[in-house]
């Protein structure tokens, strides 16, 4: 059995990385193709760790013989070492042995606001870049009949609610017609408010919508008040029931006319230019009113 260490041998060996034990385990972790951490232990004995650190030694003594001047006053400057140290015997061979710690850092160099700035968008598309690598993005596999189906679907789940709504909504409504204003029940407790964006015969505009406690459903909700979603569970959008009614009743007259002629001219109404998107949603909302109507 060997003899105890001295605090002196025990700091010793803590510096050039040596033990005492028969072998050392190294652990470390690395990503994988797939992105994940994959934890690795290795397992080296004493002469085997003694070895590496010789032949790390030997290719960096080797490195530093094949450098030029310039190279070398670089890579001294780089370091902040002594021009005086010997490779071996100075600040340099201590780092290498490990009995002392690198100093490195930015500090002192002269940059400006521009060069930081394009290094930080540099860093910024690296990073970006192996992000993507690592984690791509998923591709969506559904067609546009996928997509209309899950729309119908979400839709028909809630059509006797809607249903509801909308003939409540009628009733009230039957004295003026459709130039009536929708007003909330005296007794009608709110639980959330949301700001949707309404799209009126005349006008359209942001508009805070309650929803009170007794509707079973957003969408049903909206059209309570007089407004058709052009989603079936978070729409940010509503075409008012005046206005798909009055489309309706013209469309019987001019069987030719279209959603797209009507909408365009819905903008031009509004003074707004024509937008591609508000037909879709004005299609959608006006298939759902002609199912509950």
């Amino acid at each position: 059995m060997s003899a105890p260490l001295t605090k002196r041998r025990r700091v010793a060996n803590a510096r050039t990385a040596t033990s005492t034990s028969s072998r050392v385990q190294l652990g470390g972790s690395q990503r994988n193709a797939a992105g994940r951490t994959v934890r690795r232990k290795v397992t080296f004995s004493n002469a085997e760790l003694l070895s590496l650190k010789k032949e790390e030694e030997e290719r960096e003594a080797e490195r530093r013989a094949n450098m030029n001047e310039a190279e070398r006053r670089d890579h001294e400057r780089m370091r902040d070492l002594p021009e005086d140290d010997d490779a071996g015997y100075g600040y340099e061979g201590e780092v290498l042995r490990g009995e002392a710690i690198a100093d490195i850092s930015h500090a002192g160099e002269d940059l400006t606001e521009e060069a930081i700035e394009e290094a930080d968008i540099s860093l910024l598309e690296q990073l970006r870049a192996h992000h993507n690598q690592l984690f791509p993005r998923a591709r969506d596999k559904r067609t546009r009949t996928n997509r209309t189906q899950i729309l119908v679907d979400a839709f028909a789940a809630q059509m006797e609610a809607m249903t509801d709504a909308y003939v409540s909504w009628d009733l009230e409504t039957a004295q003026d017609g459709l130039a009536s204003v929708y007003t909330q029940p005296r007794d009608a407790e709110v639980e959330e408010t949301n700001e949707i964006f309404v799209v009126d015969l005349f006008s359209a505009y942001y508009a805070d919508v309650p929803i009170i406690k007794s509707d079973v459903f957003v969408a049903s909700a909206y059209v309570r008040q007089g407004l058709m979603p052009v989603a079936p569970h978070f729409p940010s959008v509503v075409i008012s029931i005046r206005a798909l009614e009055v489309f309706r009743t013209t469309s019987l007259r001019c069987p030719r006319l279209g959603v797209q002629a009507f909408v365009r001219a819905l903008c031009d109404l509004h003074g707004v230019p024509p937008r591609g998107y508000l037909a879709t949603q004005f299609r959608v909302a006006f298939d759902v009113y002609l199912a509950i109507r």
